[in-house]
């Protein structure tokens, strides 16, 4: 299977298959290449597109705080604006700490003049310890979910377990050399005890979103890969019908339900639509050029009889020649050798219009719109308990912003109590003059050996 995941010589493996059991059985294997090789790979191509763009800018964030450039928010948003449209947004984690450092940089841009100031430093003292309580209860959260009965159903304890047993059971089939040689009921109670334990998790899954009233999401895969299978084996050991082993291949999708996988799942659904036109384009200009091909070079001699016998061979042939598989080795040798020329010139047409065009574009395709999925969309449909450390980081980003309003207020009102002390006794003056010229305030005056009597008002002075 590496093989044909890297498209070494797979097609020559697809014919055996054809040779010895059926056309549908080599479908399978152009399913697979096309599901790993044209969509997860490309997938796996945008996710480390976006991790370089944040590193790049993690690395510049870094580099600008050790230089001590000055907090500009109108110029961070302006960067975050750049990045949403780089890498439509970024992870919760690591923006909600970006987050808390532009808050403490603006709280230290705010006054350079009253740092010394002992109603500064307490609220200085404030926004640490809130910051330390906030990265306890970060670290409780995490410590919980990693260790707790719902992570061992469903969260990191439940991937390691899983990933155990699959790999056991893998092991255990590939060291049955010779299938057919054993006795088939002891073969189908190995898969039978895998799917029970596949349907015990899911049971538990159904009972655990009921209770907690959660949305089922990926139910489906649950479903498949544990009671469908598991009815399917006891169905094969009790009429004793073979079914050539497709219980494990629903076994298999039980591997898309771990967390970190049936996320991937969950942002290919979305990003599946938007790769359906150059989908939709390759796979009819592969079904025109497979009738030509079987109506065609058909007639052309015994050599070619095994690649175009039919429309089935065609198409098969003109997919192994999507993948540059052997197409000019064997098959542009033996085109060459009959004396065609210009079906060649055909061949080379197809694979830069089909592997260099639409499948560039499939690439570009599903390697930019995956990281929208995944923020957008995706994160959206993930199961709750998935989400609990997120809302949780949410609850706590909403609740520090409410005390860094606050602080801020408290922030500027000392800073307005220490600028304007001046103002409050020119304001207290001026109160106090208006006061006393409004009073009937008598005054003794004593001119020239005379005691007069005067209103204060009267004599327009100020105290």
């Amino acid at each position: 299977m590496l093989q044909i995941l890297t498209l070494d010589g797979w097609g020559q493996i697809g014919r055996d298959i054809i040779t010895l059991q059926d056309f549908l059985s080599s479908l399978w294997l152009v399913i697979f290449i096309f599901v790993l090789f044209f969509f997860f790979w490309n997938i796996l191509i945008g996710i480390l597109l976006d991790i370089f763009i944040q590193f790049r800018e993690d690395k510049e964030h870094f580099h600008n705080k050790n230089n001590q450039i000055p907090f500009d928010p109108e110029q961070e948003m302006f960067n975050d604006a750049s990045i949403s449209n780089a890498s439509h947004l970024g992870h919760m984690k690591l923006q909600h700490q970006r987050s808390i450092k532009m808050h403490q940089a603006e709280i230290e841009s705010m006054s350079q003049s009253h740092l010394q100031s002992p109603l500064y430093n307490q609220l200085h003292q404030k926004v640490d310890s809130y910051q330390g309580q906030f990265q306890k209860q970060e670290e409780k959260t995490v410590s919980e979910n990693n260790f707790s009965l719902e992570s061992l159903l469903f969260g990191k304890l439940y991937q390691i377990i899983f990933l155990f047993l699959w790999f056991m059971s893998q092991i255990i089939v590939y060291n049955m050399n010779n299938i057919q040689l054993i006795q088939q009921n002891k073969y189908i109670n190995i898969q039978i005890i895998f799917s029970s334990v596949y349907t015990l998790h899911t049971i538990a899954y159904i009972v655990y979103k009921l209770k907690h009233k959660i949305k089922f999401q990926l139910l489906t895969l649950h479903i498949i890969s544990g009671p469908m299978s598991l009815f399917l084996d006891v169905f094969e050991l009790l009429y004793t019908q073979k079914l050539y082993g497709f219980q494990l291949i629903l076994q298999s999708l039980k591997i898309l339900t771990i967390p970190g996988i049936n996320n991937i799942v969950l942002s290919a659904k979305f990003v599946l639509p938007i790769l359906l036109p150059p989908l939709t384009a390759i796979m009819g200009f592969i079904c025109i050029i497979g009738i030509w091909g079987a109506y065609y070079l058909n007639k052309v001699g015994d050599h070619f009889g095994f690649y175009w016998q039919d429309f089935r061979t065609s198409f098969y042939t003109f997919v192994q020649v999507l993948t540059l598989d052997d197409w000019c080795a064997k098959l542009l040798k033996m085109l060459n050798k009959e004396g065609y020329i210009f079906e060649p010139l055909f061949f080379i047409a197809f694979i830069f219009m089909s592997n260099y065009f639409f499948l560039n574009i499939i690439i570009s395709f599903s390697s930019q719109c995956f990281s929208l999925t995944e923020t957008e969309e995706q994160l959206a449909l993930k199961p709750d308990f998935y989400e609990r450390e997120k809302q949780s980081q949410e609850e706590n980003s909403f609740t520090y912003k409410q005390k860094f309003e606050e602080f801020k207020k408290d922030f500027h009102h000392i800073q307005t109590m220490l600028n304007t002390e001046e103002q409050l006794v020119e304001y207290k003056q001026k109160k106090m003059s208006s006061y006393l010229s409004t009073q009937q305030i008598p005054v003794k005056i004593v001119y020239q050996g005379q005691e007069v009597y005067l209103q204060l008002k009267d004599l327009h002075l100020t105290p």
